[in-house]
């Protein structure tokens, strides 16, 4: 193995892990009392912040607020739920994560990778690290617009109004979940804390996603890469007589792909459940929320602004994250299709006319286009959710 492809595995191990927070839960030596203090301390933090953001979401329910806040209130606190949900599947099935990364390596240790292989997987490198940072800068996008611009648009809008420009005066325009006095000296701090409280829970959530979506493309890319050997398989050595050992080598790592796809169809099954069910909620939530955004008299500038910039910010992240995950199903999809047909080409002298005949029917069962019709189910269910909110909403009026 070169010592390129060696760094590869290497920046995808690192990668993973750095996303997840997760390399203390994959520590091969025996636990320290430090590393099982860690452990403990960042499982509770990473609970702690997504449950005391829900609950502050349900206990600032007021019955006299409109019904889209409501609604709002608990669409986040389901979608904090959902990410609490996700984190105790990773942590059960933290040993997947070893194995995928020991097949991961021994797959490209194997001798017969060609230079197409090793630039597959450098661009799948360098696509992942992309998105991770494109993300990593929408969400401090999210972040700046969720708490310094309505910080800095405070005392516009006291001048706008003419009211005497005081420090009260300034921090009863900063939006918050709660409903406080405007003399509150905790209105301040109750803005700090959602906003940071927000942002972390957010990005944990976003994290573990992107890593999610890492893992799959990696498989998919292995899929390329596999189906390129196939068909290049007469040209893996120029000794006929060791054509089987060669053929045998990519079956073993087929089989290979094949259990790693079942690993993680059984993993991932219920958290893309649970990730359509919030996906549902959250949008139609949003969407309501950001079609209610005050616009009467009694509604200041900033509570104008700072409320349609981020539930527009937070549903583009929502519909963004949707579908990526259709679209990564998709190509997924597709590779394995190719891959099947790279098969189907070469298997003259190997198979007879029956298992043919078997291999274009697993061609033909396997070429089903679910990804985007997934996502086109997932945005009617919530535009039904959004005018069922609207509805009701016009029942409360």
């Amino acid at each position: 193995m070169t010592k390129l492809a060696l760094s590869q595995i290497g920046d995808i191990h690192y990668y993973i892990l750095r996303n997840l927070k997760l390399d203390i839960f994959l520590n091969d030596k025996e636990d320290t009392v430090i590393t099982k203090l860690q452990k403990y301390v960042l499982t509770l933090f990473i609970i702690g912040i997504v449950q005391t953001f829900a609950i502050l979401q349900v206990t600032s329910y007021d019955p006299a607020d409109p019904f889209e806040e409501k609604a709002m209130h608990w669409g986040i606190s389901l979608n904090m739920t959902c990410f609490l949900i996700k984190f105790i599947r990773i942590i059960s099935n933290i040993g997947l994560f070893k194995s995928l990364f020991i097949d991961f390596e021994r797959m490209n240790c194997n001798q017969h990778r060609s230079d197409y292989a090793r630039e597959v997987l450098t661009k799948a490198i360098d696509f992942c690290k992309k998105i991770d940072k494109n993300c990593m800068y929408f969400m401090v996008f999210i972040y700046l617009v969720w708490f310094l611009v309505p910080a800095l648009l405070s005392p516009f809008v006291v001048l706008v109004n003419q009211e005497e420009m005081t420090y009260d005066s300034i921090t009863s325009h900063l939006p918050t979940t709660f409903s406080f006095k405007v003399n509150s000296p905790f209105r301040e701090i109750r803005y700090v804390f959602e906003s940071v409280n927000c942002f972390v829970a957010t990005a944990l959530l976003q994290s573990a996603n992107l890593s999610f979506f890492v893992i799959v493309y990696m498989l998919q890319t292995q899929f390329m890469v596999l189906c390129d050997s196939v068909k290049r398989r007469h040209d893996l050595t120029s000794n006929d007589d060791k054509e089987p050992l060669a053929l045998k080598k990519l079956i073993k790592d087929h089989v290979t792909l094949l259990r790693i796809s079942k690993n993680l169809k059984e993993f991932l099954s219920p958290l893309l459940m649970v990730q359509l069910l919030d996906s549902v909620f959250l949008i139609g939530c949003i969407g309501s929320s950001l079609t209610s955004t005050p616009t009467t008299k009694d509604a200041s500038l900033i509570d104008v602004l700072a409320n349609f910039v981020q539930f527009a910010s937070f549903l583009c992240l929502a519909l963004a994250e949707l579908f990526m995950y259709c679209w990564l199903s998709h190509i997924t999809n597709e590779s394995n299709q190719k891959l099947a047909s790279a098969i189907f080409e070469t298997s003259d002298w190997y198979l007879n006319l029956g298992g043919k005949r078997d291999l274009v029917l697993t061609i033909l069962l396997s070429q089903r286009d679910t990804s985007f019709r997934a996502f086109d189910m997932v945005v009617r269910l919530s535009y039904s959710y959004f005018t069922m909110l609207k509805q009701f909403a016009k029942g409360e009026e």
